[in-house]
């Protein structure tokens, strides 16, 4: 994975925002996922075609946190989502 890689999300995936909180459907296994706010703010930033570089950036500004602590966040949600099936490289 490079800070330049962008993701998608498979058809079989549903999502929906409740409060601060993102709520994901894999549709196929009818398996559901809670994401807190700092994953749904991870989420909405790839799911909106932002590359990983991009996401970083715009966590650090919403959440006031470093560079390196953002990736790593990133990096590990990202990790399990796609292992889930639940989102893929573009």
């Amino acid at each position: 994975m490079t800070l330049n890689d962008k993701f998608q999300i498979p058809d079989n995936v549903a999502f929906r925002k409740v409060d601060k909180e993102t709520v994901i459907l894999d549709t196929d296994t009818s398996a559901y996922f809670s994401l807190n706010e700092t994953g749904a703010a991870i989420w909405d930033s790839l799911t909106r075609g932002l590359s990983l570089a991009e996401a970083r950036d715009e966590l650090c500004g919403l959440f006031e946190v470093s560079g390196a602590a953002a990736e790593a966040e990133i990096g590990s949600l990202v990790e399990q989502l796609c292992k889930n099936k639940l989102l893929k490289k573009a």
